[in-house]
């Protein structure tokens, strides 16, 4: 059986195959955004810690905006 990849194994293949770049950092993760000559744009965020439980609400507000 395969070990199983790691996170940052996924993040990097991720990276590679939608072309995701560094757009900025801050306490919750990192976010990358695809260049900004591919339409259309994606912005991605990595958490780069745990995500407390108390955040979650937070984030499915935020989803649950930007698909409306």
């Amino acid at each position: 059986m395969a070990a199983a990849r790691s996170s940052s194994n996924r993040l990097a293949d991720i990276q590679a195959v939608c072309q995701f770049r560094y757009f900025l950092s801050n306490p919750l993760g990192t976010l990358y955004r695809t260049p900004a000559t591919r339409l259309p744009m994606a912005v991605m965020r990595h958490f780069d810690s745990a995500l407390s439980a108390a955040m979650l609400p937070a984030y499915v507000d935020l989803i649950q905006t930007v698909g409306e």
